[in-house]
């Protein structure tokens, strides 16, 4: 049975973030790929995703993430709690870590109001 090389990208052990349409890091082969090429695409994408990673591991590190609470590193979304009952989900985008993220709030519509409405 032939294997696809798209099939081969897919079980990378290596997940990369994908947004909803599952389509960022997909386009890696095609058939006149060579392995050299394919490996230096990847490298590419490795590269391009460190600062990602760095935003979700400042995340990670200085909030109480409630889910996922063991994120993979292709997770780009973290919901964070923040007060009693209330938290925030937060899409992060991978190509544009640094912008803000979609994000919507969770809980009560009181709990939510005082922090909406909360004025430094």
């Amino acid at each position: 049975m032939a294997v696809t090389e798209a099939s081969l990208l897919r079980q990378c052990p290596l997940l990369l973030p994908q947004n909803r349409s599952k389509t960022v890091y997909e386009g890696f082969i095609s058939a006149q790929s060579s392995l050299i090429s394919i490996y230096s695409q990847f490298l590419a994408a490795i590269e391009s995703l460190k600062a990602f990673w760095d935003v979700m591991d400042e995340i990670d590190e200085k909030t109480w993430v409630l889910e996922p609470e063991k994120p993979p590193r292709s997770a780009t979304a973290r919901r964070i709690a923040l007060g009693n009952n209330v938290s925030i989900n937060i899409e992060v985008d991978p190509r544009h870590p640094t912008m803000l993220p979609e994000c919507f709030f969770l809980g009560a519509d009181h709990g939510i109001q005082k922090i909406v409405c909360y004025k430094i």
